[in-house]
């Protein structure tokens, strides 16, 4: 399987339907892509935190960043008692999430999606291109294009989401927002205080530079420096 779906990434054409446990119905080269990035290289593998997921009783997990909601079905597959919140500013992705999780084993009443596009502050203006809203590169640094393609979001901030969610802990907090991951944590001081692990994608410098220092004011250090710009934090006080 992983040779097929290797070749299909390298084609750049969709695969044939497929299901893969875990993963469900593999539909898109989005998901080709996801898989052999994320999972067959280990990206968003690490041995202490799915090992805390399968032990606890109810993990709670935030992805912000859904995608094609792969690493959400990872998660949910962990532990059939966890639940999954995912926050990504189109609701394409949370619409393709849950056809996954249909076909699948998993069913969607574990996964609570979130329409909102994550900045430090509120009420902040987004217009930007989507041409394709299943493209993991999407962000909201996007130039204007085609006006046919154009969308607006207003920003929220991942406290102001979560204010009135009844989350006594949240297990791990993923943050891959395409270079608007820093500006999300500067929005989740309180956020913060209930998490054990972040991992983050860093995608520049200036957005490593920034949500390092966030992290770190919030009392978590590194504790594992991944492929492809990951970082594993971990609250340390």
């Amino acid at each position: 399987m992983g040779y097929y779906l290797n070749l299909c990434k390298k084609l750049k054409i969709n695969p044939r339907p497929v299901n893969i446990p875990v993963f469900g119905l593999i539909r898109t080269d989005h998901e080709v892509r996801n898989l052999c990035d994320n999972f067959a290289k280990g990206v968003l593998r690490d041995e202490k935190v799915e090992r805390e997921l399968i032990q606890k009783n109810a993990p709670c997990i935030i992805d912000c960043g859904v995608n094609v909601g792969i690493t959400i079905r990872w998660w949910l597959s962990l532990n059939k008692n966890a639940r999954v919140y995912g926050v990504d500013m189109l609701e394409e992705t949370h619409q393709f999430t849950r056809d996954a999780l249909r076909v699948g084993w998993m069913g969607p009443e574990r996964y609570f999606s979130i329409t909102a596009a994550l900045w430090s502050t509120p009420g902040k203006t987004f217009t930007i291109d989507v041409q394709d809203p299943l493209w993991g590169d999407n962000n909201l640094f996007q130039k204007k294009g085609d006006a046919k393609h154009e969308r607006t979001f207003v920003s929220q901030t991942l406290d102001e989401i979560f204010a009135n969610e009844p989350i006594e802990t949240v297990d791990l907090l993923k943050i891959d927002l395409e270079g608007a991951g820093a500006e999300a944590l500067k929005g989740a001081t309180e956020l913060l205080k209930k998490t054990k692990q972040v991992v983050f994608e860093n995608h520049g410098e200036e957005e490593s530079k920034e949500a390092s220092a966030v992290l770190v004011r919030n009392g978590f250090g590194v504790r594992k420096v991944g492929e492809r710009q990951h970082l594993w934090w971990e609250k340390v006080a």
